[in-house]
């Protein structure tokens, strides 16, 4: 649906309930004052899902402005759309009170004053399974929260927020709280992958974040961010580390992110070789994985890995915490004088991490050039193996 730079391409405003449903469409070339793609009243509570919204304009949400509304908004792509005449809030959504859901959807490319992804006002959001990727904002480049008189709440969720610039600051921050008169400001995030953890998050004086458990600050490893796929490479450390009551499609634990990586294979006995691949493979016989790291990122308790001979640049990580689906592993190379893990100088060969009671077996390979001052905790620089992984 086009809008040809004529108004909002999508209105809403007629007391449309959680039952009316927008799907399958491209939304494109909106110019509106609120919402150049998609508007909402307040009155307005329809769903979308399975779209894209690119390349829309508005002065407050490019993609979407939400006027007091809670839709759940899921499966989207919203990309390469802008806010920054007038108020220049929200490249990709401005939503002003009342509490949307985004869940499994694509915030990237999108540009703002003041949040560049999302910008929220007295609203309470929450994002399960997004990746705000690539935004940019003056200030807030991937969420600005604000709230004015009263309160914002933004739950966070098995979400990934990386690589948002923001230009108003020497310190680049992916999420901005700013608060006026009474407001305060809420933000809890739980299992997701924030870029610089909390040292990216601008407090400002103006909220509380309750930072939970399972967050973490790793590269993400998409297949191709250069050219928008954002799909995780199975080596990623991102598969099955989202909340452990939540799950994928495919029946696992979910991955945090947008895009799970769903294999239909699920052992006990994995496969890895240098002619595999890890962005389609399911790890079987037939099918093996390129790197030891996805065998250990899909594999559950007392399975094994077979490793042919070769060489397998990699830093691996056996993670172990009381809700993962792995506590005792088997890696065993085809020989010990062709089979070889290599660290690249560029951290720990082997990192692991157990209770008191979780077993990993690790036999005939060369374990070489780890270094571990490059390491986290500037130890072991071939073998690692500490209490607990965070």
């Amino acid at each position: 649906i086009d809008g040809n730079q004529s108004g909002s391409v999508v209105t809403f405003e007629n007391g449309e309930d959680s039952t009316a449903l927008l799907s399958g469409f491209t939304i494109q070339n909106g110019l509106g004052f609120r919402g150049g793609g998609v508007y909402y009243s307040s009155t307005a509570n329809a769903r979308l899902d399975n779209l894209t919204i690119i390349n829309n304009t508005s002065n407050s949400g490019g993609g979407i402005a939400l006027m007091g509304s809670s839709p759940v908004i899921a499966n989207v792509t919203i990309a390469g759309n802008s806010a920054v005449s007038g108020s220049g809030l929200g490249g990709g959504i401005y939503c002003n009170g009342q509490g949307p859901i985004l869940k499994q959807a694509l915030i990237t490319n999108n540009l703002a004053s003041y949040g560049g992804g999302v910008y929220c006002n007295n609203s309470n959001i929450t994002f399960t399974k997004v990746s705000i990727i690539g935004n940019y904002g003056e200030s807030g480049s991937g969420i600005f929260l604000k709230s004015h008189s009263n309160s914002t709440n933004a739950n966070i969720i098995n979400t990934i927020i990386t690589d948002n610039p923001d230009g108003f600051e020497s310190t680049s921050y992916q999420i901005t709280l700013s608060q006026q008169d009474d407001g305060s400001n809420y933000l809890d995030i739980e299992y997701s992958n924030i870029q610089d953890g909390e040292a990216s998050i601008d407090i400002n004086n103006s909220g509380t974040l309750t930072w939970g458990s399972g967050n973490l600050d790793v590269d993400p490893m998409f297949v191709d961010s250069a050219n928008g796929n954002y799909n995780l490479v199975a080596s990623s450390m991102l598969i099955n580390a989202g909340h452990p009551d939540s799950s994928d499609s495919d029946g696992s634990r979910a991955d945090i992110g947008a895009y799970p990586y769903l294999n239909s294979y699920s052992g006990p006995t994995w496969y890895i070789t240098e002619s595999g691949n890890d962005t389609t493979a399911t790890g079987a016989s037939d099918d093996p994985f390129r790197s030891i790291q996805a065998a250990l990122n899909f594999g559950s308790d007392d399975d094994t890995a077979f490793v042919s001979a070769g060489t397998y640049n990699e830093n691996l990580v056996y993670r172990y915490d009381e809700s993962a689906s792995i506590r005792s592993v088997s890696i065993i190379g085809e020989d010990k004088a062709t089979t070889i893990i290599d660290g690249q100088n560029s951290g720990n060969c082997i990192r692991l991490s157990h209770n008191g009671y979780s077993t990993v077996t690790i036999k005939d390979f060369t374990v070489r050039n780890g270094y571990s001052e490059r390491s986290e905790n500037n130890q072991g620089g071939g073998i690692m193996v500490g209490f607990k992984y965070d």
